[in-house]
């Protein structure tokens, strides 16, 4: 806890300090914040996230998806059996 402590003590101190907890200044710093913490979630979803995968994913998801539709509007029987046992294993592919 001692570094957490320290780390929310320094930003509570340069808040005030430079007056940042007041407007117009808070606006900036939100702003500045926020802009923050999307870049780095967007930089460690990049970094953790299969790009190959996850797009060999949605591309199986996608025939899927026309095949059910295929399936529905034609009320072909074999074509429905396909995607019924397909079922389990794309809903684990969208999770």
């Amino acid at each position: 806890m001692g570094l957490f402590d320290d780390v929310r003590n320094w930003i509570s101190d340069s808040v005030h300090e430079y007056n940042l907890h007041e407007p117009p200044y808070s606006i900036i710093f939100l702003v500045i914040v926020s802009i923050t913490i999307s870049t780095l979630s967007a930089l460690v979803t990049k970094k953790t996230v299969d790009l190959d995968a996850a797009n060999k994913n949605f591309k199986e998801i996608q025939e899927f998806n026309r095949q059910k539709k295929v399936a529905m509007e034609t009320a072909d029987r074999k074509l429905w059996i396909q995607v019924k046992s397909k079922k389990e294993y794309i809903q684990g592919l969208q999770l």
